[in-house]
């Protein structure tokens, strides 16, 4: 049941209709049911794996809760993650061992040739292992109480919004939207619900599906090892650049479905997309606004534990390189997804070396004229100005802050659906950091984010490291040949659309919870929009980009 599909339409109707229709104590057991019925409309075969893992999480966290022995909470914690690891390890890895496993099964002369070893992975149990991991080691750290509710921590895992791509939720600010389910519908919920789910099925449909065929025709060149024959050297960059934004508007418009189709719930999502392509100031600024709760999951977890009290920046670059490479593998089992981690990790240690060293110099200068003008107003006879602060602060490299790690995102209310503010702390220091700059850099820097994401992206896309090679070599030689019209069309409108979207979506973020009464300019606009909806509809529909991985 894809998001972008009657199905759903229909399912998100009726579940609407009588979650608000019901007494508020059937809620629960409305999105519980509802929620396993849309898993099992999927497979019905998954549904044993969810449930299993909700069971089992539930009982060792009260487990945890009631024991004050750390040693036998330290065990429980090693069966929570090593259970969840264990059965993501062995349906997402299968196939690297299932060769050796066939060899050893046709030696002891277990094997059939008319018999294959087949393992289908669950849909999203990527995201529900991780949902849950969080739960029982913030348990284990103290840092919430185990719900006393197994009908509540199985609506939080199955709760359908979210269960098949994201966003990655926390227990620590969704279960109490869970437990306390609210009263009656609010219209400025609903309203921003409806808005997000028509924005989201647009970006979907009438954009990253339009841009689908073309990009496919460019990128399938190289993973079949036609590339030196491939598309000229202007469509090859056009392709490239079209497909980073059909993958991330992709990905964007099912999270703006999932958090609307939340919201008409009267539950907050939190955000998993705010604007990368068009707002990032640079490449760990994109990092900190693309796919916000995997990253914010990996900061919290693994990079911060990883990383320790060492403030150094060399250890700093190994843990990056190592959570973007167990990235990668989250993402596919593939080596061309590990060495996209990698190089990942690789790009955002050197740019955080380079602003390290940029901070470093901006302090030294301060500290020296301030130490000039006290010796100055010292010559005069006057005190020394020892109480002035500098009137834009400098983060250290430990904050989290745009000057620290590059995974220091703070969701605080984000987690829920809103900005918090530290977040927008956060923004005002990244401001004032791009004010110290040259004036031209607010312009490039986009183009440059936009430019090195699009590169990235195509190592990914081709499917192997040796396609991947061959695409560079031709991005980097120019080859003339005839341009594809209609790809270039394809890519302006695009590229259009981008823009105005997400200048929609920063709209909404900062109205949210407020009255924003529809303009003639924005209905001229979504019914354009409807009419692009209906024309793009026509072809075949696209499976979400995270199901083709």
């Amino acid at each position: 049941m894809s998001f972008n599909s009657f199905e759903y339409a229909a399912f998100l109707a009726l579940v609407v209709f009588g979650y608000w229709a019901m007494p508020r104590t059937g809620r629960k057991l409305l999105l519980l049911g509802g929620s396993y019925v849309f898993y099992a409309w999927v497979d019905l075969r998954f549904v044993a794996i969810l449930l299993a893992t909700s069971v089992i999480d539930f009982a060792v966290a009260r487990a945890m809760g009631a024991s004050q022995d750390q040693r036998f909470r330290r065990l429980l914690l090693t069966v929570s993650v090593g259970s969840n690891l264990l059965t993501l390890a062995f349906f997402k890895y299968f196939d690297w061992f299932r060769g050796p496993v066939e060899r050893v099964l046709d030696t002891i002369g277990f094997s059939d040739p008319q018999v294959a070893l087949v393992v289908v992975l669950p849909v999203g149990i990527s995201f529900y292992t991780f949902s849950t991991l969080s739960y029982t080691i913030d348990v284990y750290r103290r840092e919430i109480e185990p719900t006393p509710s197994l009908v509540d921590f199985m609506v939080f895992i199955s709760y359908f919004p979210h269960l098949l791509a994201g966003p990655i939720i926390r227990a620590k600010r969704m279960l109490p939207q869970i437990v306390n389910l609210p009263m009656r519908t609010k219209p400025e919920q609903m309203r921003e619900g409806l808005e997000l789910i028509f924005i989201g099925l647009f970006q979907k449909v009438a954009v990253a599906d339009a841009l689908s065929p073309a990009t496919a025709q460019v990128f399938s060149q190289f993973g079949d090892g036609s590339g030196p024959s491939g598309p000229g050297w202007v469509n090859l960059w056009v392709g490239t650049l079209a497909g980073v934004i059909q993958f991330t508007l992709d990905f964007a418009g099912y999270s703006n479905i999932a958090r609307g189709s939340s919201k008409l719930l009267g539950i907050e999502l939190p955000y998993n997309f705010r604007q990368p392509l068009t707002r990032s100031r640079n490449f760990r600024d994109f990092w900190r606004r693309d796919h916000m709760t995997l990253m914010a999951w990996f900061r919290d977890y693994l990079y911060r534990p990883l990383r320790g009290r060492h403030r150094g920046w060399a250890w700093s670059a190994v843990c990056l390189c190592l959570v973007f490479a167990l990235s990668g593998l989250w993402h596919d089992d593939g080596l061309v997804w590990l060495t996209w981690g990698f190089v990942m990790g690789g790009v955002l240690s050197l740019e955080l070396w380079v602003s390290q060293r940029a901070d470093a110099r901006r302090r030294a200068a301060r500290r020296a004229e301030r130490s000039r003008r006290r010796e100055d107003a010292a010559g005069r006879g006057a005190d020394a100005d020892e109480g002035e602060t500098d009137p834009i602060p400098v983060p250290s490299a430990d904050l989290g802050g745009p000057a620290g790690t590059p995974l220091g995102i703070d969701h605080g209310r984000a987690s829920i659906g809103l900005i918090g503010r530290r977040d927008r702390a956060e923004e005002r220091v990244t401001a004032a950091q791009f004010s110290r700059l040259p004036s031209w850099w607010p312009i490039v820097a986009p183009v440059y984010v936009f430019i090195l994401v699009a590169v990235q992206h195509a190592w990914v896309r081709t499917g192997s490291v040796g396609a991947s090679v061959r695409l560079y070599g031709q991005l980097a030689w120019p080859r003339f040949a005839p341009v594809d019209q209609n790809l270039m069309m394809l890519f302006v409108y695009a590229v259009g659309a981008l823009i105005l979207l997400d200048r929609r979506e920063a709209e909404i973020e900062r109205n949210e919870g407020k009255s924003d009464p529809m303009t003639l300019g924005r209905a001229v606009a979504y019914s354009t929009m409807v009419v692009l909806i209906i024309v793009f509809s026509g072809q075949a529909p696209v499976p979400f980009v995270y199901f083709q991985i």
